[in-house]
């Protein structure tokens, strides 16, 4: 059922719509003609709302709906919501975060809409996937925020990944469908990459997650725009083979089988023997 951790709105609702747009991003039913289907159609959305009305939320609230999120087995975050660029990540959130990850979460961070004077908490928390966005081009968008910078302890984070996020479609919580823009809705794509992995192998942890994802585009770190790339979620739940190093396989050798057969005991009776010493 949720939970929500704003005072004054005791329920989930989503009078904002912000939520809603991106829990359909990652979750969206298909077939039935809506123009649009999640990334893992099949998976079970529960809403943790930490932000109110207006979109906006203190650190407190945040912190606290990761904390009930960990301890009610979410398997994936995805969390669409930042604070101001160049600022670092609040202590009780990223104390929240670090909870979550023990809890064997995986924990999904929108980069921000800051653009080049980017670098939003808590994307730019080291341990988490921040995420930044593209367009059809596949080039960055122009408002997706540089992930860089040395902001103290694990606040200098670096890009992780990149997604779609311009034009893509959602409904707003009044049923219509929507083409949205930001990195809130390039967020729910790889978070939505990670459920699909969570749901081949529930006991991938996040920094495992992380790895294949980094991994998945077969490329270095690029830049603090792109990460380590696009992702590819095909890549990601299968990972180009690689030919192994050939090795020398023993062979075979037959073993002579020997065959017992049945021999009639005797019963021997002792007798007395001269041992004769033979001297040379």
């Amino acid at each position: 059922n949720g939970a929500s951790f704003i005072v004054g709105q005791p329920t989930t609702f989503d009078e904002y719509g912000h939520g809603t747009a991106c829990a359909l991003v990652v979750g969206a039913s298909t077939n039935n003609s809506s123009k649009m289907a999640g990334v893992t159609w099949d998976c079970k959305i529960c809403p943790v709302k930490v932000l109110d009305s207006a979109g906006a939320g203190p650190w407190s609230a945040l912190a606290a709906g990761i904390l009930w999120a960990a301890d009610n087995n979410c398997d994936v975050l995805s969390c669409s919501c930042s604070g101001g660029p160049n600022t670092p990540t609040d202590s009780g959130v990223a104390a929240a975060i670090d909870y979550a990850i023990s809890k064997n979460c995986v924990i999904v961070f929108a980069a921000g809409n800051s653009g080049s004077g980017g670098n939003n908490p808590p994307a730019n928390y080291s341990p988490v996937i921040s995420v930044g966005a593209v367009d059809k081009e596949r080039k960055i968008a122009s408002f997706s925020s540089l992930q860089s910078g040395s902001l103290g302890g694990k606040s200098n984070n670096k890009m992780t990944i990149c997604a779609p996020g311009v034009d893509v479609l959602t409904m707003d919580h009044f049923d219509g469908v929507v083409s949205a823009n930001g990195t809130s809705f390039a967020c729910p794509i790889v978070a939505g990459c990670c459920a699909l992995l969570k749901s081949i192998n529930k006991n991938l942890n996040h920094n495992q997650i992380k790895s294949m994802i980094e991994t998945s585009t077969g490329s270095s770190y690029i830049n603090d725009f792109l990460g380590f790339g696009i992702l590819d979620i095909k890549n990601v739940l299968n990972p180009p083979s690689i030919s192994p190093t050939p090795t020398v396989t023993p062979t075979a050798t037959a073993t002579p089988t020997v065959t017992k057969t049945n021999t009639p005991t005797k019963s021997v009776t002792p007798t007395k023997t001269t041992t004769s010493t033979v001297t040379p």
